[in-house]
């Protein structure tokens, strides 16, 4: 009996902790934050248009985030952090899930997100933040992004951003 319950605690522990090391959004954003970070990441179809709206001095950045992406036309994550931490290393690797439910050959290992000493508690935008574009050959229905995001090679959260892929 004893040996039934430390097994159980020991269930319930590990899904209580891993689920804070995953999260899921399929509203086109997602957010995560601990005591380290803040993570914001937007699916976004024009990427030279966010990065702009960011780099605008002295406005509030509103930039419009997605659900769905034609054929034929680009989608790009929009990746911004805040840290606490004074040297971070932050990269992030970017996989891609099909609607049949299997891993995508379009995945990109060891992005870079920031590797320099930062102003603590500031937003920063992600300093590689790849542009993909689905073609007539490709399934339509629903993908989803995965982004595991690193620290000195230490693995800080998975986010998987859901959206939709249509003629």
């Amino acid at each position: 009996m004893k040996r039934a319950l430390i097994i159980l605690c020991l269930a319930i522990s590990v899904n209580i902790f891993g689920q804070e090391n995953k999260l899921f959004s399929d509203e086109g954003f997602i957010r995560f934050q601990n005591s380290d970070y803040l993570f914001i990441i937007l699916l976004v179809d024009d990427l030279q248009k966010a990065i702009n709206i960011w780099n605008t001095p002295n406005e509030p950045p509103r930039i419009n985030h997605i659900t769905n992406i034609r054929i034929n036309k680009p989608i790009s994550l929009f990746i911004l952090y805040a840290t606490d931490r004074d040297k971070i290393n932050l990269t992030y690797n970017l996989r891609l899930r099909e609607p049949d439910g299997k891993l995508s050959w379009k995945n990109f290992q060891g992005l870079k997100i920031s590797d320099t000493v930062i102003t603590r508690r500031i937003l920063y935008r992600a300093q590689q933040l790849p542009e993909i574009t689905f073609d007539e050959n490709e399934k339509t229905g629903n993908y989803c992004f995965i982004v595991d995001i690193y620290d000195d090679d230490i693995f800080i959260v998975s986010l998987e951003l859901e959206f939709d892929l249509f003629l």
